[in-house]
């Protein structure tokens, strides 16, 4: 029965592939009735065609060929992804390290038996690590030869520590390669501290010393590099968007001086009046009474 199934599929993806050029793979969950097991169904075709990544390139996947049960946790496993990829991204192994100590010590503690689970539980950190080499627009060809050696190593591996030693090995090559490309690195750590403002102008707290720490960087490094790339200090850049941002403020609502003082991230009103009429050449009030006019 099974046989004749598998042979059904194959002509339907013989047709397929003819008239495409698109990449195809059928998952095929086990036998289910009624309407009630159509998610079921769904979710065991899915988990087929992810698991079968590690075994080879047939385009036809069975959820029987796998035990599904053991992998359904995925999403239970929780992680600081965003901190994991700054520290990628900001070539940081010894930070990266830790995480991947710690994100194994938490796949332990679900006793899984399930190899196929395991690799793609360990396969989150190559994912999410690939992601942050896109953004940088690094190719993952440039630091391994082909895509599939990722893959093949991952599933050459057949325990959880061998596992772990391999996720250690692929990350030290990425980090390390990251911070080969010194230009890159300048560069996004600069772009990174430029994002963080923009999206924090409100934070009275705002300053170089909480950047530098949410970057995971050296405050002097961070400030020097930032005139670089911008031209001007990270203090002169924070200064000048809060004063473009109390404008549009101005401009287009009847706050009160003090409120968009507060909204701009500076508590003091008096202190907000001294720094527009530096750049400005006139005060608030003034400002204010030009638009009424």
């Amino acid at each position: 029965m099974l046989k004749a199934n598998l042979d059904k599929w194959q002509t339907v993806y013989n047709r397929l592939k003819k008239n495409t050029i698109t990449q195809i793979s059928f998952g095929i969950s086990d036998n289910h009735k009624g309407i009630e097991n159509l998610h079921r169904a769904y979710t065991e075709s899915k988990k087929a065609i992810e698991l079968s990544i590690f075994y080879d390139q047939n385009p036809i996947h069975r959820s029987v060929d796998f035990d599904i049960t053991e992998t359904d946790c995925f999403d239970c496993l929780q992680a600081d992804w965003s901190s994991f990829e700054l520290y990628v991204k900001n070539g940081i192994p010894t930070k990266a390290d830790i995480f991947v100590q710690s994100y194994f010590e938490s796949i332990r503690k679900t006793q899984h038996k399930n190899i196929d689970a395991i690799r793609m539980l360990a396969m989150q950190i190559v994912t999410h690590t690939i992601k942050v080499l896109n953004d940088m627009d690094i190719e993952i060809q440039d630091i391994f030869d082909e895509a599939d050696q990722i893959y093949k190593g991952l599933s050459s591996n057949k325990t959880l520590n061998d596992i772990e030693k391999w996720i250690g090995s692929f990350l030290e090559k990425a980090i390390t390669y990251v911070l080969s490309t010194s230009e890159n690195k300048v560069h996004h750590l600069a772009q990174g501290a430029k994002q963080y403002i923009d999206e924090n102008l409100s934070d009275s707290d705002l300053s170089l010393k909480l950047i530098a720490n949410h970057l995971y960087a050296n405050s002097s490094y961070l400030s020097r590099i930032f005139k670089q790339a911008y031209g001007v200090s990270m203090t002169g850049y924070i200064m000048k968007e809060r004063i473009a941002l109390s404008l549009k403020y101005l401009d287009d609502s009847n706050l009160k001086v003090y409120e968009i003082a507060e909204k701009v991230g500076i508590s003091d009103a008096h202190y907000f009046s001294q720094c527009f009429k530096k750049p400005m050449g006139l005060s608030v009030k003034a400002y204010k009474n030009r638009k009424v006019k």
